[in-house]
């Protein structure tokens, strides 16, 4: 991870989503908003609420002894270093077993999440911070963030970061990291989309805004202004955190791949013995458990199509309704170059077959058992060595299971495929993931106790609005998604264990294509 900006910078606090550095003339005037958004809504560790819908949170009247007002101090500056890693399994849940949504519902979790969850920019920030703990980074509790950090990985050696702009940094509330950090990893995703099914039942469009505007200028209440002041700004600070998602697209999609190459080419000539220790920890299945997921790009990157329609609904953002999914079809074509320069390993391929291939590629070049796991590690994939072969090799059989013929394409194309896959960021992967249409079977279950349900999700995933298959005869079949499925799975099975992760992958890329969260 990159060097943090550990400057004392205006921050999301306790409510959480961040004072965010823009670099207009707007500056200073956004952070002033931001503080006094925060200032009005502090969230105090009693957990009580307001009556006002749950979205603020309870403020302790002021303590005045002998005339002088008393403030408890805090320790917003004291650096503590989390590890999140380190969490234990949570008693609730049993060991060694893979933890789906629902499980979610048989742990206690800690109030202070809770109250966090119930407001937008709090559900948005316990999302930020999921993510950071996922990421299997030691995190400071004073350092600010990125995007790029938080849905990227932040900047690698290889992608050349001094020619990339932090986008966005900000902090994030002390206590709602350590809080997320202490939990059992296995919850991530469903901690997510407890924050995501929370924020989908906010209404904080334009019109809304209005005709909170309208009804405070009628009633001449105090509580009715403050209350339309607060949700304008939440509003305000959602719309610049989506922008900066699409800052983030444009940035990302068009990564050089060959860079990352170099770096691992330069990194191959590493001790003996170190390569026996890598050899060693590869083979340790509890080693394994304790580094880094390698798919974490993509299971980022599903996370992030989740959150991506739910902050247009939430906005009733039209124009970027409909802005998204075109810059991650533009940026798919660049992606598609780089895996496939001489157009030979992806001819005669649907656009859809292409998405589906490249997800391939990128799990078995990601083999805890046989390939580089982080950039220190000897990468066996390399020119000359029995692995690539074997990995060509596995790369044709399992494409054959989903009736793609790569046969006629050559071992080098497709160690080129697999190399180059290899390091797809995590924007990149969701241009692959949104090139394939959703079926038109497409099955959406409605949030339970949303009473502003409609067919938004369905207007969105229809395939109507984003049709990446326009140039092609026809949409996959309904058994051609469960068979493409079916094909992930058993890449996921290559090395005989399936991960929280792949387990959560698997089901959202399901629930993206089908609509329902089902292994196949």
């Amino acid at each position: 991870m990159p060097e943090r900006n550990v400057q004392h910078s205006s921050v999301f606090e306790t409510q959480t989503a961040a004072t965010i550095n823009i670099r207009d003339n707007k500056q200073i005037s956004d952070a002033k908003v931001l503080a006094e958004s925060i200032s009005e809504s502090r969230n105090k560790d009693n957990g009580e609420l307001e009556i006002d819908d749950g979205l603020e949170f309870a403020v302790e009247a002021d303590v005045v002894v002998d005339g002088r007002l008393q403030v408890q101090a805090e320790d917003v500056g004291v650096h503590q270093l989390l590890k999140p890693w380190q969490s234990k399994p949570d008693a609730d849940l049993p060991e060694n077993t893979l933890i789906g949504f629902n499980d979610i519902k048989k742990v206690s979790l800690p109030q202070y999440i809770l109250n966090h969850s119930h407001h937008p920019l709090g559900a948005l920030a316990l999302v930020e911070a999921v993510l950071l703990c996922h990421q299997h980074q030691s995190l400071s509790t004073t350092a600010t963030y990125s995007l790029n950090d938080i849905w990227n990985d932040g900047f690698s050696v290889a992608t050349d970061s001094t020619s990339h702009e932090q986008i966005l940094p900000h902090r994030i509330d002390t206590k709602l990291m350590t809080v997320v950090a202490s939990l059992d990893r296995r919850l991530d995703s469903a901690l997510i989309e407890l924050a995501l099914n929370q924020l989908h039942q906010k209404n904080l469009s334009e019109l809304c805004i209005e005709d909170l505007k309208l009804k405070s200028k009628n009633d001449h209440s105090h509580d009715s202004h403050q209350y339309y002041k607060k949700q304008e700004k939440c509003r305000t600070m959602l719309l610049r955190y989506q922008q900066g998602i699409f800052e983030l697209f444009n940035q990302q999609l068009t990564s050089d791949l060959t860079k990352s190459l170099a770096y691992d080419s330069s990194d191959k000539n590493i001790a003996s013995d170190n390569a026996h220790a890598v050899a060693i920890t590869l083979n340790n299945p509890l080693a394994l458990a304790h580094q880094k997921s390698p798919i974490s790009s993509l299971w980022q990157a599903l996370h992030l199509q989740q959150l991506l329609p739910i902050l247009s609904k939430v906005l009733q953002d039209t124009d970027a309704q409909s802005l998204w999914p075109q810059i991650l079809k533009t940026g798919m074509e660049d992606v598609r170059a780089q895996l496939d320069p001489s157009s030979q390993a992806f001819t005669g391929l649907s656009k859809s077959e292409v998405s589906v291939v490249v997800l391939l590629a990128y799990r078995l070049s990601k083999d805890a058992k046989g390939q580089m796991i982080s950039l220190h590690d000897q990468s066996l994939l390399s020119e000359g060595t029995d692995s690539v072969a074997h990995y060509i090799v596995d790369l044709r059989r399992h494409a054959r299971l989903i009736d793609i013929d790569l046969m006629t394409v050559s071992d080098v194309n497709l160690q080129w495929l697999l190399l180059t896959a290899q390091h797809l960021n995590s924007i990149q992967l969701l241009a692959i993931i949104s090139a394939v249409p959703v079926s038109a079977n497409h099955f959406i279950k409605r949030l339970v106790g949303d009473p502003n349900a409609d067919n938004y999700r369905e207007k969105q995933q229809d395939g109507s609005q984003i049709d990446y298959n326009e140039s092609e005869m026809s949409q996959p079949t309904h058994n051609e998604y469960r068979q493409w499925l079916s094909t992930l799975h058993t890449v996921m099975l290559h090395d005989t264990i399936i991960s929280q992760d792949e387990y959560d992958c698997l089901l959202a890329i399901s629930e993206r294509w089908l609509g329902i969260r089902q292994l196949f």
